[in-house]
This record gives structure tokens, C-alpha cells and sequence, in this order.
């Protein structure tokens, strides 16, 4: 079940429904933890930008699998986007005020 439920998922993705692949992705972690498929769903949240849910499934991943050098990877850009994110709406409000 975990395998047809993650094709599913990469084809809805495929498709740009990532709403839906997230779900057949939720589902196959629930029924197999496998930590390769927590970093495809946070593929799928990254694309969406839901960094913040990106970054905990990685977490996750490293959890499971604590050398996974991609996993490490994918949440260190993330984090680094998102500091960049923030330092320029801090530069744009003071440049504003």
C-alpha cells in the first residue's frame, strides 16, 4: 500500500497537486516512517512555500536518519532562505520608516 500510495503522490506532484501528493505522502509515512519520504514531502511544502513545514519534516528525516546528508542540506537553504527573507523585510522597514 505505502508504494502505490507514494506513486500516487509523485504523479499528483507531477501534476502540480501538491495538495493531494502531500496527503498520499502523509499517508505513506503514517503506515511506513520511511525518512527518504519525508524529504520528498518537503520537497512538495518548499515548492508551495511552506518552508516552516519543510524545515520540520527534514527535522524529521534527520531524526530517522540522523547522517542523511540531504536532508541536512534541504533544511540548511531553507533556513538560510528564510533569513534572507527576513533581513530584507528588515532592511525595506527601516528604509520605509
Amino acid at each position: 500500500m505505502p508504494l502505490i500510495t507514494v506513486n500516487r503522490g509523485v504523479n499528483l506532484c507531477s501534476t502540480r497537486q501538491h495538495q493531494r501528493a502531500i496527503e498520499d505522502y502523509n499517508n505513506a509515512i503514517r503506515l511506513n516512517g520511511d525518512y527518504a519520504l519525508l524529504l520528498q514531502q518537503g520537497e512538495f511544502y518548499r515548492e508551495l512555500g511552506q518552508y516552516q513545514q519543510a524545515i520540520a519534516d527534514y527535522n524529521e528525516a534527520i531524526h530517522l536518519k540522523p547522517n542523511y546528508v540531504q536532508a541536512y542540506n534541504n533544511r540548511g537553504i531553507l533556513i538560510c532562505i528564510k533569513a534572507t527573507t527576513t533581513l530584507a523585510a528588515m532592511t525595506h522597514k527601516r528604509r520605509v520608516n
